[in-house]
């Protein structure tokens, strides 16, 4: 992938610099690459997983042209630039395991036989109710939280408690997760502790865990 992306850059720098042959090949990639990410990103959407490797290609889009899909390099007005960093990033998104359904389900199956296997739910655990968790942590925050301090098992499964815990909602412990995040670099920042506090849980009782002894 990252060769590919490496020839990504190098055309679309002779394209920027007004090679004929070179934005030739960049239109023609470009809308191949866009295509492709359209149809995972429809699929995705089918299936319910609008989260992990959807967040890479939706968060690019939303915040380059407010829209969830990838564009044409006649929609993009033959951008050289543009084409060159909307490609790089369809490799990217196009690479990923979470970017098909079929890939999602396997990670969705290997977490849930992980928990199982950790005794952090039983066996019986409502599907749909884990598949509703697995996307709350592929939220955008979630996925800063844990990086935040670590995706080890431990940390997933202190998310998993508060997620589970009575008085939390979704909405709560976002608002908790962005206000930390948003924070950041800020003398007022709340300490990491404190603000899992406000959910309910301590980082210390499962960092302490010896998961192997299980």
């Amino acid at each position: 992938m990252a060769r590919i992306i490496k020839d990504v850059k190098k055309l679309q720098l002779r394209a920027v610099r007004g090679d004929r042959a070179s934005q030739e090949a960049l239109l023609a990639y470009n809308d191949k690459i866009a295509r492709e990410v359209n149809k995972r990103l429809r699929e995705l959407e089918r299936a319910g997983y609008d989260f992990g490797a959807y967040n890479t290609a939706s968060h690019f889009t939303e915040t380059m042209y407010d829209t969830k899909r990838f564009m044409t390099g006649q929609q993009l007005e033959l951008d050289w630039y543009m084409m060159g960093t909307q490609t790089s990033i369809g490799v990217k998104f196009l690479n990923m395991k979470s970017s098909t359904v079929a890939g999602q389900k396997e990670i969705e199956q290997k977490r849930f036989d992980t928990f199982v296997e950790l005794e952090i739910i039983p066996e019986n655990y409502s599907r749909r109710k884990f598949k509703n968790f697995i996307r709350f942590v592929g939220n955008e925050e979630s996925e800063r939280i844990l990086d935040e301090y670590g995706t080890s098992t431990q940390m997933v499964e202190m998310v998993f408690d508060a997620y589970n815990r009575k008085g939390n909602t979704r909405n709560k412990m976002l608002k908790v997760f962005r206000e930390y995040l948003d924070a950041k670099g800020s003398r007022q920042r709340p300490d990491f502790f404190e603000a899992m506090a406000k959910i309910g849980v301590n980082p210390d009782d499962y960092r302490a865990k010896r998961y192997e002894d299980r």
